[in-house]
């Protein structure tokens, strides 16, 4: 094996060793997955983190807009019938008592799976690349410039 091979699997066992002495103490498995990792790595982690959040808190949201999308839908087919169309949802909030009264927490999360699937790498992917935009900008201009909001730098 060449000397620059084995030096790059060295480095995080001499960054462990280093940080043991360092510190005092062992390394948990945490600090030992971070050494070594790019800023990508932390970049699409945050963004998989932040798609997983964000998909969480907007689920409720996404089945109330659903539930009353699909009531309107189908209303406008039985406007040409001569069979009255029961309102079974009223507005938002009311919508949301409905399915919390009928259909409890796992309602209101329905569709949270492929919520899921889609953000989390939708933002793992855009956090990575505008990390690596920065890179390149500053890189670029050797430095990134300041942006002016209501006309004062920022």
């Amino acid at each position: 094996m060449s000397s620059s091979g084995s030096s790059s699997s060295s480095a995080p066992s001499a960054i462990a060793s280093t940080f043991k002495a360092h510190y005092g103490g062992p390394i948990t498995p945490f600090e030992s997955f971070c050494m070594g990792r790019s800023d990508s790595t932390f970049n699409a982690l945050a963004g998989a983190t932040g798609g997983f959040a964000s998909g969480v808190v907007t689920c409720p949201l996404d089945v109330i807009k659903t539930k009353l999308q699909a009531q309107g839908g189908f209303r406008a087919i039985n406007a040409n019938s001569n069979t009255p169309s029961k309102i079974v949802y009223r507005g938002m909030l009311g919508t949301a008592r409905v399915i919390w009264r009928e259909e409890g927490l796992k309602g209101m999360y329905r569709g949270l799976g492929p919520i899921i699937l889609g953000y989390l790498p939708t933002w793992a992917v855009w956090f990575t690349v505008y990390g690596k935009s920065k890179e390149l900008f500053m890189q670029y201009n050797g430095k990134i410039r300041t942006c002016y909001v209501f006309g004062e730098e920022s």
